[in-house]
């Protein structure tokens, strides 16, 4: 419950009313998973976002089936892997887990149709395990989508927006068939396996002839394939996966593996090769823009704990394209570093230092970051938690940008039946390029992490109760940006003609 009015309300240029809304529901038992929802954005008239699913799970041949949205991820993510995180911070992070439902609350991403895998636990082959299963998998789906003058589609969009009339008109003009299978074995240490999908679109994909668009998927039918395997004995894990697409014929080639030194040390290396002739609309994977395409890469990663209250942990990740990217004319290169340091002091305090630089170029000039971040916690009792949090960010030409915030969680009550969480933070970064991100405690089922710009102050607060005796639970968040250096917050039709924004936000859950 937004309590403030933004232009596009004002204007009547939104069509609904500023309130956000959501509603879910999930069933679970030991082989069947059944969920719904439905989404309401600011800005939309009544509900305007609807999924489910109705999954089996481990019930005979059958590993698992699933009809309604679901997600798909195998191999290294080359090929298919929507909605899997693929951050630095976990270098061997899996992407390979087969099929899951969609249940979270976002519009893209995720399929809709039937998919199911086949295949036994186990069987024995002389004195080793083998295991092979197959999956199978199909979807059409309807999306949105900016349209040339001649009905082509010029850019698919995925922000889930239909507040105005000109979003209204984009939303569910372009459709999209898929079918795809996945087929894998695997015998003691080693796995191998192979996946393809192919894609249909109703519409041409007509992206314009602007320089950094060249490349970009053209045409209505679209194939992907890919061969991956991985080894893990003792000490040692390697993985790696090929993947051609069609259109262009680019190729794509990633590879990582983990060392296990000691208990204390653990060494991995990456590398990535995606060429700017490659594109898969499902393909997720470690990339430093937001398409696994156009773009070669390298990174090694450190973990160490040289003393029992000491972890340490670094990467550099060294990335170039080829082809120029938006706002470039010309191939670029850059580099990520990161480093990290967490000394406990006590069984009741901790202190993290981060540093991270990032030299990217952007309008033809390389333009290096740096990021600092010192955190202090400290856990008086069981039952309560305070974090001090401060972060500088500098870029050049730029002033530097600051910001300190304070946390406070706690349980009370018996049985922990009230819940509170408190930050108070304040940040003074004049330009968005040192932008400062404040967390803050959040609902069930949610995360609250948010950049900011300028100079202000950001307050979050949450309530939580679950009443012992029953299966409910009822929270509530009351947060307040105030700005210190200007008389409005953001622009265009999300303008604020006021310096301060304040939300209320009220969830209630059952479970039985």
């Amino acid at each position: 419950i937004p309590l403030y009015y933004r232009k596009g309300y004002q204007t009547g240029k939104y069509r609904g009313n500023p309130l956000y809304s959501r509603i879910r529901y999930s069933l679970e038992s030991d082989h069947v998973n059944i969920g719904a929802h439905a989404k309401k954005d600011p800005g939309e008239g009544f509900y305007d976002s609807f999924g489910g699913y109705a999954m089996i799970r481990n019930k005979g041949i059958i590993r698992s089936a699933v009809i309604g949205d679901y997600r798909v991820g195998c191999g290294e993510g080359l090929v298919i892997s929507r909605g899997t995180s693929t951050s630095k911070s976990n270098l061997m992070s899996n992407t390979s887990q087969g099929i899951r439902p969609m249940t979270g609350m976002s519009e893209n991403g995720f399929l809709r149709g039937i998919a199911i895998t086949l295949g036994k636990k186990e069987e024995w082959s002389g004195a080793s395990k083998f295991r092979m299963s197959g999956t199978l998998f199909a979807s059409y789906r309807t999306l949105d989508a900016t349209l040339n003058k001649d009905g082509s589609v010029k850019t698919i969009v995925e922000n889930g927006y239909h507040r105005t009339e000109s979003e209204i008109a984009k939303k569910n003009n372009t459709s999209s068939a898929l079918i795809g299978a996945h087929l894998q074995a695997s015998i003691r240490h080693f796995s191998i396996g192979a996946t393809g999908y192919w894609q249909h679109f109703d519409r041409k994909l007509s992206p314009g002839n602007d320089k950094y668009r060249r490349w970009y998927p053209q045409g209505q039918d679209f194939g992907v394939m890919g061969l991956h395997g991985s080894y893990s004995y003792y000490r040692w894990t390697a993985s790696a996966e090929v993947a051609y697409s069609t259109g262009h014929g680019g190729i794509a080639t990633l590879g990582r593996v983990q060392w296990l030194v000691s208990r204390n040390l653990k060494i991995g290396a990456l590398g990535r090769y995606y060429d700017y002739k490659f594109h898969s609309f499902q393909a997720a994977a470690i990339c430093e823009n937001s398409n696994v395409q156009n773009e070669t890469g390298a990174m090694l990663r450190i973990e160490a704990r040289p003393w029992d209250r000491l972890s340490l942990t670094a990467y550099a990740d060294f990335f170039a394209d080829y082809w120029p990217r938006y706002g470039m004319t010309t191939s670029s290169s850059g580099q990520e570093l990161m480093a990290e340091g967490k000394f406990e002091v006590s069984n009741k305090h901790s202190l993290s230092v981060r540093y991270q630089m990032k030299r990217k170029a952007a309008n033809d000039l390389i333009l290096p970051r740096h990021r600092i971040k010192a955190q202090w916690t400290c856990l008086p009792s069981d039952k309560w938690k305070l974090q001090s949090t401060a972060l500088v960010h500098m870029a050049p030409t730029k002033k530097p940008g600051f910001g300190f915030s304070q946390l406070v969680q706690g349980k009370m009550l018996k049985e922990d039946a009230l819940r509170l969480g408190l930050m108070a933070g304040y940040f003074h970064a004049p330009d968005y390029m040192t932008r400062i991100y404040l967390y803050e405690p959040s609902m069930w089922n949610s995360t609250s992490s948010t950049s900011y710009y300028g100079h202000g102050i950001r307050l979050a607060t949450t309530l939580r109760y679950t009443f012992p005796s029953s299966h409910w639970m009822i929270e509530a968040k009351y947060a307040l940006t105030h700005m210190l250096d200007r008389n409005t917050i953001s622009s265009g039709l999300q303008e604020i003609l006021s310096p301060t924004r304040q939300d209320i936000s009220v969830q209630v859950r059952m479970e039985y």
